[in-house]
């Protein structure tokens, strides 16, 4: 978001910036879907901010229902960016939209694995992937989207 966008003063680390508003017109849609979801499913917690975005991303509040956390992902996370732990996905779309900053974790996509390449029709390219690091998904972040 371009800085003549942004709110200096407003913005919080709790926060959330649509970095791909870069117009007024694009920041007001943004900004009033977010008030949508804040209103419609509260804003309260971390987990209630991540309800928020899933269901802006497929533009259907009732997604927010599907939704269950256990055992503090949220902390989770949290502690394992800041130990820099890497982040697997299994599709690109969602790599490609992980935010680089603020974090030192590598990201990668399993399909790009050698072994998400050649499944020699067994597998599924993900699955294939994701059983090729199966050593490395012990702390790490996993995220299926």
């Amino acid at each position: 978001m371009s800085k003549e966008l942004s709110h200096p003063g407003v913005t919080t680390g709790n926060t959330y910036i649509d970095l791909g508003a870069d117009t007024k017109e694009g920041y007001a849609i943004s900004s009033r879907s977010r008030e949508m979801a804040r209103e419609v499913l509260g804003n309260e917690t971390p987990e209630d901010r991540i309800r928020q975005r899933c269901s802006i991303a497929v533009g259907d509040f009732t997604m927010a229902d599907l939704m269950r956390f256990s055992h503090d992902p949220v902390s989770a996370g949290i502690a394992a960016l800041a130990a820099g732990a890497p982040i697997f996905t299994d599709i690109r779309m969602v790599q490609t939209g992980i935010q680089k900053k603020g974090h030192i974790s590598m990201i990668t996509c399993v399909l790009d694995l050698p072994a998400g390449s050649e499944t020699g029709g067994e597998r599924t390219r993900t699955s294939a992937g994701f059983l090729s690091i199966r050593d490395q998904l012990n702390g790490a972040i996993i995220i299926i989207g």
